[in-house]
């Protein structure tokens, strides 16, 4: 008698064990599953957020380079035509006047691709 206890307490242990294994099998996956469409979710509301910084960010870059294209016409108009800033040399202006705007704009854009 007792060596068919002895045998079969094993067997029911084993069986609770299996269910407890089996019950934390479902929970991780339910974890993992509710994780992911957590992580999915703020993704998506992240990139939405990066079109709104992308434009405000185009906007601030405007402000510098209207101002600085304002003051090479300004002075090609003072100037002879001798002496007059190119095209190729006002880019290279507006490039280094607005250099952090140039950067901050990259910068979204590549948050912008990358989410």
């Amino acid at each position: 008698m007792t060596s068919s206890k002895q045998q079969e307490q094993p067997q029911v242990s084993d069986k609770t064990l299996e269910e407890q294994l089996d019950r934390a099998e479902v929970a991780v996956r339910k974890a993992r599953d509710t994780t992911a469409y957590l992580q999915d979710q703020w993704r998506s509301h992240l990139f939405r957020i990066s079109f709104l910084v992308l434009l405000v960010s185009f906007h601030q870059c405007s402000t510098p380079m209207q101002a600085c294209i304002h003051n090479i016409k300004l002075a090609n108009n003072l100037s002879e035509k001798d002496n007059a800033i190119s095209g190729y040399s006002a880019f290279w202006f507006l490039l280094s006047d607005a250099m952090c705007e140039v950067c901050g704009n990259i910068m979204v854009l590549s948050l912008t691709a990358f989410l």
